[in-house]
């Protein structure tokens, strides 16, 4: 996404969120965000998002920087991910989220090269454990746990135009699922199911009413 596309975006997403009282109450999100109709923060400066690629020693991929030249953080992403953090927090696994990555440091420490994508077929147990430990454990955590979930960026899993796939690490799911191409699709498919949810209950509650 352009800039531009992120402000349209985001400014709509917003509304649709804070129409939500019982995902805002759930999320702590303040009266400030519900005043301003804006869950998003002050724009990022070019500096700031330098000093954090110079810290993690990385150029961020495009749709992600783009995101924080329009917010330099988010309050609330949906009904299982609240809060993106602002560029300065945001880190790898290893120091975001250290327990996490020493549990599955040691899942894979009796494993062959770990670290070797394995030719096997697909639903293979080397399979398995290379999407779920070594990918999992080298990437850049983008929110706190909230709901019980994290998001994550690849960085060795990038298309042609230099974005890293995304997922979520969430403790009700089996493993990490792998399901975007971008920190952008990350986005877009997490306001598909808010909406998804909030017209299924609103359809309930039409439903109880006529009973």
């Amino acid at each position: 996404m352009t800039d531009a596309q992120w402000y349209a975006f985001l400014t709509e997403y917003s509304l649709e969120l804070l129409a939500d009282d019982e995902l805002l109450r759930r999320a702590s999100v303040d009266n400030a965000a519900r005043q301003a109709k804006w869950l998003g923060c002050e724009p990022a400066s070019e500096a700031q998002i330098s000093a954090a690629e110079d810290r993690i020693q990385r150029e961020l991929p495009p749709s992600l920087r783009s995101f924080y030249r329009v917010t330099n953080g988010w309050l609330l992403a949906g009904n299982s991910i609240f809060d993106i953090q602002p560029v300065e927090r945001i880190d790898w696994m290893s120091r975001s989220q250290p327990e996490l990555f020493e549990m599955l440091k040691s899942d894979l420490d009796d494993r062959p090269d770990p670290n070797v994508p394995p030719d096997a077929a697909p639903d293979s147990d080397a399979e398995f454990w290379y999407e779920q430990g070594v990918r999992v454990r080298r990437s850049l955590v983008l929110n706190r746990l909230g709901d019980d979930a994290l998001w994550m960026l690849d960085p060795e899993a990038r298309t042609l135009e230099g974005e890293w796939a995304g997922g979520q690490f969430a403790a009700w799911e089996p493993g990490m699922r792998w399901y975007a191409t971008s920190f952008a699709q990350l986005m877009i498919e997490e306001r598909k199911t808010f909406l998804e949810i909030r017209e299924h209950q609103r359809r309930g509650a039409i439903s109880d009413h006529d009973r």
